[in-house]
């Protein structure tokens, strides 16, 4: 009897609304928590993205430590600060072209 003098109509509605809203937040947490928080428009003429590495379009098509100029670059800075010889900057210059031939 103490349950149902209490309960009101309003108080019934007000119920059915804070569960609804907690549904709700409930649901928009999980989605949010399921796509990791980023939402990225699709382009034409890109592959989806893939979360755990950049897309090959990014990448460079030969790394910086294996880049001929990045290596002769390298090799003149020594150079100049006269870290090694003449002699050791050409055999690397010319390993570097025989290797860009190849």
């Amino acid at each position: 009897m103490f349950i149902r003098d209490f309960l009101q109509p309003w108080h019934l509605i007000l119920l059915l609304f804070l569960v609804a809203v907690i549904i709700a937040i409930v649901l928009i947490i999980r989605a949010v928590s399921h796509s990791g928080g980023r939402q990225q428009p699709q382009q034409e003429g890109y592959p989806p993205p893939h979360y755990g590495q950049p897309p090959t379009y990014y990448q460079p098509l030969i790394p910086p430590e294996n880049d001929p100029a990045t290596t002769l670059a390298r090799a003149k800075a020594m150079l100049d600060q006269g870290l090694i010889s003449q002699a050791e900057y050409d055999d690397t210059k010319r390993h570097v072209l025989a290797k860009m031939q190849r």
